[in-house]
């Protein structure tokens, strides 16, 4: 067995397994000293928010009696519940079809954030509709500090509202902007019949997220659409949200930075 390790410049080692979580952003190549490569990489899966290729293998949730592994949706709703950014409706259903409001949302991304959310507590959002008895009052409160959202309107923040797809769009787009994170790249829409449905404040936020894989569009026919204003559903989110942390880069190994380690490895 292939036993990939980073040793540190002070002789402390790590195992890949550590950052495991991100080894389908990571692509490493291996060199033995015959010249016999050993190629080390990650899959996104592929295929567009609906249209992804056939998972293959054993269905890997078999909990879930909605979720099977010929779904184009099973593998990023693995990612996703193993990682505990996302749940099922019950211990055997994950209601793939079913929507999500802005609070829940912003909750997932909350998780992915880690931010702790306790010191919110006794936070005000400045939302008639939200209160700080509300469970969602405390994203809300870091989602508005964050920059990532400011509402509906000033009086109304819309938190049981469907989160739509250029909402998720747009909030993807500010959060990774927001956090350092490059936004340059991006893709052209006209490949989409209703390219034109896109709100103007959406735009470079959908032309960010198709350019960098996040959103491929929804298959109705023999065309792929944006659906800019449809709800999202469970599903959709999970695949974008795991697309997304394909693309998040990762820095350091238990706060240390990667620079001081090196590749070794032992068969």
């Amino acid at each position: 067995d292939l036993q990939l390790l980073l040793a540190g410049v002070t002789g402390n080692v790590e195992t890949l397994a550590l950052f495991i979580d991100h080894v389908r952003a990571l692509a490493v190549q291996l060199v033995d000293d015959a010249g016999n490569g050993l190629f080390i990489a990650g899959d996104s899966g592929g295929g567009d928010d609906n249209t992804g290729g056939d998972q293959g293998g054993e269905d890997k949730l078999p909990v879930f009696t909605d979720v099977k592994s010929s779904h184009w949706f099973a593998a990023s709703v693995e990612y996703c519940v193993q990682r505990g950014y996302v749940a099922g409706m019950t211990e055997t259903t994950f209601a793939p079809n079913g929507k999500l409001t802005r609070a829940q949302f912003l909750t997932i991304l909350a998780k992915l954030d880690g931010v702790d959310l306790t010191k919110y507590d006794t936070a005000n959002a400045g939302f008639a509709d939200v209160k700080t008895s509300h469970w969602y009052n405390e994203v809300v409160c870091w989602a508005v500090e964050k920059g990532i959202t400011s509402g509906l309107s000033a009086t109304q923040f819309g938190p049981n509202n469907n989160v739509t797809r250029a909402q998720l769009a747009r909030f993807f787009y500010v959060y990774v902007e927001k956090n350092g994170m490059d936004v340059s790249e991006s893709a052209d829409l006209s490949v989409f019949p209703d390219a034109s449905k896109v709100s103007s404040y959406a735009v470079k936020d959908f032309e960010w997220a198709y350019g960098n894989g996040i959103i491929g569009g929804s298959k109705s026919g023999d065309k792929l659409y944006l659906n800019p204003r449809n709800p999202a559903t469970r599903a959709e989110c999970a695949t974008m949200f795991s697309k997304y942390l394909y693309l998040e880069p990762v820095y350091e190994i238990n706060g240390n930075d990667l620079s001081l380690y090196t590749i070794v490895y032992s068969d």
